[in-house]
């Protein structure tokens, strides 16, 4: 006979000797009706979902406020455990019942938790499930596997080389290693049974055979690794490089390549000579083939140094036990796996505004080397996650599919590297979609600026024949790809702070020159494109003429380092001041030009203090407002953007540099202006375009 858990009989009611009062058959709280089969599916209708809920008391206790949990409901005290175990900081917090209600199991072993914090709310999707263990599922909730504890474990490595097999067996767009290719340098992990093993450095360039190597991808965090290779240790490291000398991450890297038999590993601070830097330079420029040909790639993903290894222990928080309930007579313990959590982004592989909690997702490099790769395994605090050109997948994924069986969207790698198939095209917007994640990422070098997205932009200059790749920009679409702005906040100060603290944490910025003030690569900091494909920002009109566009690189590299540029435009150029100005963050700026003065949008660079200095004059020394206004400065329209009949305009100061070799009327850009062209369209028409030099 069914066990009904509000402690009464399969009637409903108990008897009058017990002393109990008698219990509801349904809870009037959440709609159960006490059947563990449907403890999820039970509940009330969705036009009631907002009634359960939660709210977060001051000192940290949660105390009901949109719902009281009846006693005895074992449907409203999972909801309660579920909130106690996974919000620490929330105002308040909400469950929805199951997407799909009444709807198959699959389906409704979720629930969604939304929480909020001074207004800023962010939604959690909790898979639920009884373990393997358990002889038969619940109807609601299925029997799945538990994620093992530690990413080494036997079951682990039993699914990537399932994975890894599927891949390499199956998937036709899933391309193997070239055999013609060999990186300048691998480490043989020199497969023994003693793991502390040294392993050597050895030099590929007379190797008349291929070799399968793996790629590590992880951050250095700062540290200086006793194994790095540098002009002076580099015989040595050919020799032997001492098992102890290697960090943890890259222990873990060999022991990984050791059990899955492959001899070699490429790593960057022993295969690269880390302090010639011609040897860095031409390392650097070969990384589109090192990791296009690595058989595999293996990325620590919560690693924020080089110590914290490969392999990781699970996140506590993200599988645990949140009720145990019996149900005729069986014993059943119902798990949660948060798919959703805001903080692992392992679901869109890094497209989330959350993945700045993820380490290896903050580090510039590590872009090209997860789009290149053809396949790599992320290891996290979560588990593995894996990512090939047909497929991506995780532990969560395979117990639980968040598309409920329908076909997945393609990640960024996959539309990235199947410019061929019509179905995962980026579209025209492709390379401002890459540039826009790529500059929400951080290098510890500004230099690299350019030569860290260079395998990236190699391989998107596959798909663009005819193409000339200009410092970040494309000649085809020169002028779309000049209408950038930094719409991420300034690397040197926040929001709130006036001009003036702009000015003095300027003078902090790096002066060495990386690109021309027209390429997004000259400021570091995130940027987008106005020029997206968005119906209100499609430019429809140019007004400017390209003329020329010159850079000159290293080596002839033209995806490595640039070391000077121009453009030769011709153009409407008006003479403007702006300002007052009290925030760099400020938009509806007032500029003057043609003796009027009009209140625009206007979006400054982030630009060292030189930049600055001559131009920029506090409005008044008696007033502390913070208030300036910048002289002498130049407005040079660009295009008209339809349907909004709006200008942009890139806004430019007058430079020194290079006056001569150009013969006069060089400029630099210093920011974006956004004005309504019926404003100025009379007093525009009356001018002659000029000739000028943007460097």
């Amino acid at each position: 006979m069914m066990k009904w858990l509000f402690g009464m009989g399969d009637e409903g009611t108990q008897d009058e000797d017990s002393g109990c009062e008698p219990f509801p058959r349904t809870c009037e709280v959440c709609g159960w009706n006490g059947d563990p089969e449907q403890i999820l599916t039970g509940g009330k209708p969705n036009d009631m979902d907002k009634q359960v809920g939660v709210r977060k008391a001051p000192k940290g206790r949660l105390v009901s406020t949109v719902w009281s949990p009846q006693p005895g409901c074992k449907s409203c005290e999972l909801r309660l455990a579920l909130a106690e175990h996974c919000c620490h900081q929330p105002d308040d917090v909400r469950f929805f019942y199951p997407h799909g209600h009444g709807g198959s199991a699959h389906q409704t072993a979720e629930l969604r938790m939304q929480t909020s914090h001074r207004m800023d709310f962010h939604n959690h999707i909790l898979s639920l499930f009884v373990p393997m263990e358990s002889r038969k599922d619940l109807a609601s909730i299925p029997r799945k596997a538990l994620l093992p504890a530690y990413t080494a474990s036997q079951s682990y490595t039993e699914e990537i080389s399932r994975m890894v097999k599927e891949c390499t067996e199956t998937h036709t767009q899933c391309v193997m290693p070239s055999p013609n290719f060999h990186p300048t340098r691998l480490i043989h992990v020199n497969p023994s049974d003693n793991e502390m093993d040294a392993v050597t450095l050895v030099e590929t360039a007379n190797w008349a055979h291929s070799a399968q190597y793996i790629a590590l991808s992880y951050c250095w965090g700062g540290i200086e690794p006793l194994c790095k290779t540098t002009v002076s240790s580099l015989k040595e490291r050919t020799q032997c490089i001492m098992w102890d000398t290697l960090p943890r991450t890259i222990q873990d890297a060999v022991t990984f390549a050791r059990w899955f038999g492959i001899d070699y590993l490429w790593v960057d601070s022993i295969c690269i000579v880390q302090d010639d830097r011609d040897d860095w330079e031409r390392e650097a420029i070969r990384m589109f083939e090192v990791y296009q040909n690595a058989f595999l790639t293996l990325a620590a993903l919560h690693g924020k140094d080089s110590l914290a290894g490969l392999f990781t222990n699970l996140d506590a928080n993200y599988q645990f036990k949140a009720l145990e309930i019996e149900h005729d007579g069986e014993k059943y313990e119902i798990y949660c796996r948060k798919l959703h959590n805001g903080a692992c982004s392992i679901h869109d592989m890094g497209e989330s505004p959350h993945s700045q909690f993820v380490p290896l997702k903050q580090r510039g490099w590590t872009l090209q080397e997860r789009l290149i790769s053809p396949r790599t395994i992320f290891f996290g605090h979560h588990g593995l996650t894996w990512e090939c050109r047909t497929s991506a997948d995780c532990e969560c994924l395979r117990v639980h599919s968040m598309n409920h069986g329908e076909p997945k969207a393609p990640t960024l790698k996959q539309r990235f590297l199947s410019q061929d198939d019509p179905s995962f095209r980026l579209g025209n917007d492709g390379w401002y979609n890459i540039v826009s994640n790529y500059t929400t990422c951080s290098l510890s070098k500004v230099s690299d600026r350019l030569i860290a997205i260079g395998a990236i932009a190699k391989h998107y200059s596959l798909s663009r024949p005819g193409d000339t790749y200009l410092a970040g920009l494309w000649r085809s679409t020169f002028l779309d790809d000049m209408i950038w702005n930094c719409s991420g906040e300034p690397t040197f100060g926040k929001p709130g702070r006036t001009i003036k603290d702009h000015l003095i944490r300027a003078e902090t910025l790096p002066r060495e020159w990386v690109a021309p003030s027209w390429s997004w690569a000259s400021v570091n900091t995130h940027v987008t494109f106005c020029s997206r494909g968005q119906p209100d920002t499609t430019v429809s009109q140019p007004l400017l003429e390209i003329l020329d566009v010159q850079v000159k690189y290293r080596n002839s590299e033209p995806f490595g380092v640039a070391l000077s540029a121009y453009a030769r435009l011709r153009g409407y150029v008006l003479s403007c001041s702006v300002g007052p100005i009290w925030r760099m963050t400020d938009r509806g700026i007032r500029v003057e030009c043609f003796q009027h003065t009009y209140d625009w949008r206007v979006d400054l660079d982030p630009r060292p203090y030189d930049t600055w200095r001559d131009m920029c004059f506090e409005k008044d020394d008696d007033d502390d407002s913070g208030q300036y206004l910048f002289k002498d400065l130049h407005l040079m329209v660009l295009a008209e953007s339809n349907p909004s009949a709006r200008w942009t305009a890139a806004l430019l100061c007058r430079t020194e540099i290079d006056q001569e070799e150009h013969g006069g009327h060089v400029f630099s850009r210093i920011g974006i202006v956004e004005l309504p062209s019926w404003e100025l369209l009379p007093r525009l028409q009356k001018l002659e375009k000029r000739e000028v030099i943007l460097v």
